[in-house]
C-alpha cells in the first residue's frame, strides 16, 4: 500500500498540468494576429513562434526557428506553428439564380 501511494505521489508530481489552448496567451496572440488578413497573407507559409503573448520569430526554415527560440527562451512556454490555409474560412461566392430565391 505504501509503495502504491509513493508511486501515485511521484506520478502526480512528474506530470505537469497543461493549460488549454484557449487559456494560453501565446495561442490567443496567434489567433488574434491570424485574424488580421494583412498579417496572415504576409506570414502564410512561414513558421512563427510566440512567447509571453508576443511574436518572437518567423522563418520559412522550421529548424532554424526552432533552434533560435529554444536558445533564446529555454524555459518559457512557447507556441510554434506554421501559418497555413487549412483552418481559415473562405467565403466563395456561389451562383444564385432567380428560381433559387
Amino acid at each position: 500500500m505504501q509503495n502504491q501511494e509513493l508511486s501515485q505521489k511521484n506520478f502526480n508530481q512528474a506530470v505537469p498540468i497543461e493549460p488549454s489552448p484557449e487559456s494560453d496567451i501565446n495561442y490567443q496572440a496567434f489567433q488574434q494576429m491570424k485574424a488580421d488578413e494583412n498579417w496572415f497573407n504576409k506570414h502564410l507559409g512561414y513558421y512563427v513562434a510566440f512567447v509571453d503573448g508576443k511574436l518572437v520569430g518567423e522563418d520559412k526554415d522550421r529548424t532554424r526557428l526552432l533552434v533560435q527560440i529554444r536558445s533564446d527562451f529555454p524555459k518559457k512556454p512557447k507556441l510554434f506553428t506554421q501559418v497555413e490555409l487549412d483552418d481559415r474560412i473562405m467565403d466563395i461566392p456561389t451562383l444564385v439564380t432567380i428560381s433559387d430565391i
